[in-house]
């Protein structure tokens, strides 16, 4: 759906430095302590990475000793491993949570380039099967899901994706509603999407709201709610396995 979804995944040039920054100043302090042990202690190369990262991380050596030199380069090595750990790790959360936010800004402004399109609210089953079907025909949507591992699936087919719960009002107008053509609401919740329909309803008399229902009674709710059409994929399935 989207023809920028290569760029999407991109490190911009200060991201990429800053990421090579934090691990080389890890890197030059696990050598520094590796080597530092190597000569105190006279150990092999394994044992002092290993107490190395033992020391940058905290745990702790429980009853093993060491000598005084060794217990002086240590106090050296805490200060200097804690505060490198720290800027380090650090600084990849800043790059994830940047990465992040720049991924949804940059999927906000092509969403709100978009109009004449379907709003679909739940990725699962049903929600996955209007999008592939959408996609197929080359029909524009925007799909909306709390789930950051549907959304995941999502954005790897290239689908305008919001993460979000569709019953906020400020959800769906960041999906386009004012400007969308139709909404399906289909997660599994029947509760959820009568609350969708009613939402959508207010917010856009127009749009064309067709919802799923798995509970008998759920329909006329729905109906009652706003729902142009209202699908029921067991009843429906039912019918359909009954006439073969």
């Amino acid at each position: 759906m989207s023809s920028h979804t290569d760029h999407l995944y991109e490190f911009g040039d200060s991201q990429k430095e800053r990421l090579r920054h934090a691990i080389g100043a890890l890197v030059l302090v696990t050598l520094f302590g590796t080597c530092g042990f190597m000569l105190c202690e006279e150990w092999n190369f394994w044992r002092s990475l290993y107490f190395t990262l033992i020391t940058i991380t905290t745990v702790g050596y429980g009853d093993y000793g060491l000598s005084e030199t060794g217990e002086k380069f240590t106090s050296v090595l805490l200060i200097a491993g804690i505060t490198t750990a720290t800027f380090a790790f650090g600084q990849i959360i800043q790059i994830a949570v940047s990465y992040q936010m720049a991924w949804r800004h940059r999927m906000q402004k092509e969403i709100d380039k978009v109009s004449d399109h379907y709003v679909v609210c739940g990725a699962g089953r049903v929600g996955r099967a209007v999008c592939e079907r959408f996609a197929n025909r080359s029909i524009p949507f925007v799909l909306i899901d709390s789930d950051l591992e549907r959304c995941q699936w999502a954005r790897s087919k290239g689908y305008m994706t919001l993460v979000g719960c569709a019953t906020h009002d400020q959800t769906l107008f960041d999906a386009g509603l004012e400007r969308a053509k139709g909404v399906i609401c289909a997660t599994k919740f029947d509760a959820t999407n009568i609350v969708i329909t009613l939402s959508a309803a207010e917010l856009n008399s127009d749009v064309v709201i067709v919802s799923r229902a798995n509970d008998e009674d759920s329909e006329h709710k729905l109906k009652r709610a706003g729902a142009t059409h209202v699908i029921s994929p067991s009843f429906n399935g039912g019918h359909d396995m009954a006439n073969l």
